[in-house]
């Protein structure tokens, strides 16, 4: 089922956590604005025209080096630009690959200033990538070298020296060098500090991690759920003003909502700071319990409590969110928290009172007018029927869901909602019905939207006669990503592509491209590029939501 409920859904894609960001790409004191082209093509990003952002990123930074030279800085500025997009589009390789480049340039006591700082951003960002992609000594490295050309470029209190000292104190996070990566942190928080920069809170989110991250290795089982130090957090907050530590919760937000969902360390790290953090806003004139930032701690502790499988945890912090929600009248809050809080009974064991959330959801939704949120409390009413095997009651919840998503007017909504109806449908022998909802919902729905995945599984099962099985839903896969290829290659290029399933389910798919002409320039690389896109963003879609074979 889609964890909708209590989940934060972010637009776009967030890259190298606090240091670089597409949509707020800092330059580290560089007075250079963002190019006419890097703002191009974040525009062609931010509506999926992935191929033409990164060509416009690549030829600028081309054009920029043929008009003033390799060493000038609108040229280093370019690539730049030209490796944030690529990271961006999570190709590190690439932008590691650019920025090495780059970083090679050697620069004379001559060259304009401007290039000696971009030349800075370069090392900086090449450093967090490589840590990002697991090369920790040599992203290190090139960090602690930053760390000293910055100082002695920028001097000891400026806000550049502080910059390079917190990416360091990331690296060091990251390697379990935790009373390195505490000593580079408190320099950058003096230095943020004393300047009164808008960075400062960052900074403190990290000081926080990382002790976090002590006591807990202190401890040596990261899965209690001690305080992160007696008297810690308390005592760090006193001394921030109610404005930097609502800042400093925002960062901790962030993180939480950036975190890697593989990985439980820095889960269980964030976790254990938000457990210390929100008594502490609760108690706070400022604040309280029923204010917006510490409503939205809860949301994400419930959601680390999740990922740690701490379902009881979970369950509690909902239920305050859910009287907070009451307390405050934020109706819609409230039915998104029933949502959530049906969830984690559903995980906890105890369908029969999740039951009762997910009804109370729909009455809630119901009573507010709100065709959107009543069909989503609908759908996840009807798929919990579904499971539970009541039938009819399942269809009518669905069929529901389904007028009420009509008239909210959601495509993709309108898409998700008569998936779940056709899928139910088609189990229970109702292929008429079931086929007219799966063709409506793969006409509203992107072709790698896990929806329509699941869609055309069960539509080619129609087909035959029988049930979807994997294979089903392996090539509705397939197909998704072939149709994103064929509309987004080079025109002309292709006469025929195709994949086919690898020997193992971990092996990647093998790929078959016949060409129909000679590529031209730099299709080749182009073509590449689609391929990789496709295929990692019909993987994601599939991971944001549920496996592509179930009901979301």
């Amino acid at each position: 089922m889609g964890r909708v409920a209590m989940s934060d859904d972010r637009g776009g894609r967030q890259i190298m956590e606090a240091v670089m960001d597409l949509g707020d790409s800092e330059r580290y004191g560089v007075e250079l604005p963002e190019s006419a082209a890097f703002i191009q093509a974040r525009a062609l990003l931010d509506t999926g025209e992935v191929v033409e952002a990164v060509t416009v990123a690549r030829r600028a930074a081309e054009e920029a080096e043929r008009t003033w030279g390799p060493r000038h800085p609108r040229h280093l500025a370019a690539r730049i630009e030209q490796a944030n997009v690529m990271a961006y589009l999570g190709e590190y390789t690439e932008a590691i690959d650019i920025l090495r480049a780059a970083a090679a340039i050697t620069l004379d006591p001559s060259d304009d200033v401007q290039s000696r700082r971009e030349r800075q951003t370069i090392l900086l960002n090449l450093g967090w990538l490589l840590t990002r992609c697991g090369a920790l000594s040599e992203g290190e490295e090139l960090l602690e070298r930053g760390v000293a050309e910055r100082r002695t470029f920028y001097g000891a209190h400026h806000p550049g020296l502080a910059f390079g000292l917190e990416a360091l104190a990331e690296s060091k996070l990251a390697q379990g060098k935790l009373e390195e990566g505490l000593v580079a942190c408190d320099q950058a928080v003096d230095i943020l500090a004393s300047l009164g920069h808008p960075r400062l809170p960052s900074a403190l989110a990290l000081t926080l991690e990382l002790v976090a991250q002590r006591e807990l290795q202190a401890e040596g089982s990261p899965s209690q759920a001690a305080p992160v130090e007696p008297s810690f957090v308390p005592s760090f907050l006193n001394k921030l003003t109610d404005e930097i530590t609502q800042a400093v919760t925002e960062e901790l937000l962030d993180r939480a909502a950036r975190v890697a969902l593989h990985d439980p360390v820095p889960i269980r790290r964030l976790a254990r700071v938000l457990d210390e953090l929100i008594p502490v806003l609760n108690e706070s004139p400022r604040f309280g319990s029923d204010s917006p930032v510490v409503i939205r701690s809860r949301i994400a502790l419930a959601n680390l409590r999740a990922l740690l499988g701490d379902h009881q945890a979970r369950v509690e912090h909902i239920r305050i969110v859910v009287e907070a929600a009451r307390r405050i009248g934020d109706t819609t809050l409230e039915i998104q928290a029933l949502m959530g809080l049906a969830l984690a009974l559903d995980d906890l064991g105890r369908p029969d009172e999740a039951d009762d959330f997910q009804r109370e959801a729909v009455r809630r939704a119901a009573e507010s007018n709100n065709p959107y949120w009543l069909a989503l409390a609908q759908r996840n009413l009807g798929v919990r029927l579904d499971r539970l095997g009541r039938d009819e009651q399942a269809v009518k919840a669905l069929a529901d869901a389904v007028e009420a998503a009509r008239a909210s007017g959601q495509e993709e909504l309108m898409g998700r909602v008569l998936t779940a109806l056709g899928v139910v449908r088609q189990r229970l022998g109702q292929h008429e019905e079931a086929r007219d909802h799966l063709d409506e919902a793969l006409q509203r729905l992107p072709a790698t939207h896990p929806d329509a995945i699941t869609a055309r599984a069960h539509r080619a099962a129609l087909e035959r006669g029988d049930q979807p099985c994997d294979d089903d839903t392996t090539e509705a896969f397939f197909e998704a990503v072939r149709a994103e290829v064929m509309a987004r290659a080079p025109e002309g290029l292709i006469e025929w592509f195709d994949l086919t399933p690898g020997e193992t389910p971990d092996d990647p798919p093998a790929l078959e491209v016949r060409l129909s002409r000679e590529p031209l320039g730099d299709e080749v690389e182009v073509l590449n590029l689609v391929v990789r896109h496709a295929l990692e963003h019909a993987q994601r879609q599939g991971r944001m939501v549920y496996p592509p074979s179930s009901i979301g």
